[in-house]
């Protein structure tokens, strides 16, 4: 009996030592580890979508600001000779901010296609075009209207 206890013995050491890992580390570890390399991963992935969203965000407001500014100018009824040197001022600081929007916009490697910038310029220029179209009907038809009036009058007073 004593044999049968000692080969037991042998034996469990034996599946003991089989089951080390002689230097290796164990899928444990390396699962851990790839857990935090995800983990790093994923942090790393947030913080760029989050700076991504910022910089959208105040390209954004930086062009509704500009564009507001810009549209306002142009349905300003000033005459230029009535213009201060701050309107004058304005106006120019206006112009660069488009242009440096406009650039911003082209050389930002986030953007989905190149010439963003350009394109965002020519949607707000068509845009004004299209308003100083209407502008320019109205009064062609207010100067019609008026020059209607007016013949008609010197008609009644020719008769």
């Amino acid at each position: 009996m004593s044999n049968d206890i000692g080969f037991e013995r042998e034996r469990e050491v034996s599946i003991n030592k089989s089951l080390q890992l002689k230097g290796r580390k164990s899928r444990f570890q390396a699962n851990i580890e790839e857990k935090k390399e995800v983990k790093q991963r994923t942090q790393d992935f947030e913080q760029k979508a989050e700076t991504f969203m910022q910089s959208r965000h105040d390209q954004q407001s930086r062009g509704f600001k500009i564009a507001k500014f810009f549209m306002d100018s142009l349905r300003d009824k000033t005459l230029s000779t009535n213009k201060g040197t701050t309107i004058k001022a304005l106006e120019k600081e206006m112009r660069e901010d488009l242009n440096a929007l406009i650039q911003d916009l082209n050389n930002d490697p986030n953007q989905k296609y190149d010439g963003q910038g350009s394109l965002t310029a020519i949607a707000l220029l068509v845009k004004t075009t299209f308003d100083m179209r209407d502008r320019m009907n109205e009064l062609e038809f207010e100067i019609a209207k008026i020059k209607k009036q007016n013949e008609s009058s010197n008609e009644v007073k020719g008769k």
